[in-house]
């Protein structure tokens, strides 16, 4: 794809005309060092960015910095009952199996704080099935001049079996690792719960969360329209009255290996963005979100 496009990889970034993931800026050069990376760059600081905002918007997933919100977790707990709460783990630690977790028990989340995990996302409780946790995956490119546009050539679904060994010897096991689910299985489980078109107006609905979550942050840095960004947005689904919602809980930057990876080591993105980046973006790649 990339030989095809008219396109090559170089040796050096020096002799690049667009740089991915080297995490650096580069004078004059086109790079994947947006300034909104820095906002994404973990969980923890994800958190404190939509502080100001949460309950702003019915769509965004309340978080909490385990270290210092303690007793406000504790209070929004209380307050919800039936609400599962996502724990990340900032760093690998030795008693901890996985870097998240899943759990419906607040008390169980306290107790995981001594053990490294730092924040607490809240998920809406699982509205397809008791068992799995599943998550819909978004990829967006933000480009230099603010355009932003969503990959439409597939959208990522993953599930996880829900696993709660509280009671077992091991306590700290977290979601079972994810696997992947086809667009299609979702969908039917969607039209069966919720009725035909639900998909569809689930999947239009998380386009516009990206387009309102970038909206609200780009005045968090600005680019000197040399950068761009590539960012992952994970939605739990939930109910909301009688309809099934997207609840966002995760942004991150994604890289291009990572893209790779997730594609079946296709390198149909390179040349994706570099059309994007050059203003003649695939209709068959990318959705463009205007307003």
């Amino acid at each position: 794809d990339i030989e095809e496009a008219g396109l090559c990889f170089t040796g050096s970034a020096d002799s690049a005309d667009v740089v991915f993931d080297n995490g650096v800026e580069i004078a004059g050069k086109t790079t994947s060092k947006h300034p909104l990376n820095s906002v994404f760059s973990s969980n923890e600081i994800t958190v404190k960015a939509f502080q100001a905002i949460v309950g702003a918007k019915q769509w965004l997933c309340p978080g909490f910095d385990m270290k210092s919100q303690i007793c406000e977790f504790i209070g929004a707990a209380l307050m919800d009952s039936n609400s599962w709460w996502l724990l990340s783990s900032g760093q690998a630690e030795q008693d901890v199996l996985s870097q998240t977790m899943l759990t419906n028990d607040w008390v169980t989340a306290v107790r995981h704080v001594d053990v490294g995990y730092t924040t607490a996302v809240k998920c809406a409780p699982p509205a397809i099935s008791s068992n799995h946790f599943y998550v819909v995956e978004k990829r967006a490119l933000l480009t230099p001049n603010n355009e932003l546009y969503i990959w439409g050539k597939d959208i990522l679904i993953y599930r996880h079996e829900i696993r709660m060994n509280e009671k077992d010897p091991d306590p700290y096991q977290a979601l079972a690792a994810a696997e992947k689910v086809p667009k299609d299985i979702l969908a039917q489980l969607i039209a069966k719960q919720f009725g035909k078109g639900a998909f569809d107006k689930l999947d239009r609905d998380a386009d516009a969360i990206v387009a309102d979550v970038i909206r609200l942050l780009l005045n968090e840095g600005n680019s000197d329209n040399k950068n761009f960004g590539l960012f992952s947005f994970a939605f739990s689904l939930g109910r909301h009255y009688d309809a099934i919602s997207p609840f966002l809980y995760r942004v991150k930057p994604v890289s291009v290996l990572t893209w790779f990876d997730d594609d079946d080591k296709t390198t149909s993105i390179v040349p994706a963005v570099v059309a994007a980046l050059s203003g003649r973006a695939d209709p068959g790649c990318w959705r463009q979100i205007k307003g």
